[in-house]
């Protein structure tokens, strides 16, 4: 039961939602294309913050970026089937360790 409503909710919001971009700190003009630049992408925050905070910093940075990047938009739908999976395999284990074994039988 899990498993089934964890998948019927990601599909659901997989195909209600729309891939959500980055925030933007500036814009750069290739040709006649318009990219947004996330604020983490650029050298300057990024020497700053390993200035600061050394490379340890950086890393930490990126990490909740990803992180935070799990919970909007299309992800969010992956997120919630991959964690549906995960419990239901684990409740599947959960109950196969505590089910009582067979009694023998009287032969």
């Amino acid at each position: 039961m899990v498993l089934a409503l964890g998948l019927a909710l990601a599909l659901m919001l997989h195909a209600a939602s729309e891939d959500v971009p980055p925030p933007s700190a500036s814009y750069v003009i290739a040709g006649d294309e318009v990219h947004a630049v996330p604020a983490h992408a650029s050298k300057r925050y990024v020497g700053q913050l390993e200035r600061f905070g050394g490379k340890a910093a950086v890393l930490f940075d990126e990490w909740i970026d990803w992180m935070a990047s799990l919970v909007h938009g299309r992800r969010l739908a992956w997120t919630i089937g991959v964690l549906s999976v995960l419990a239901a395999l684990g409740l599947h284990a959960f109950a196969l360790y505590f089910t009582p074994p067979d009694p023998p039988s009287g032969g």
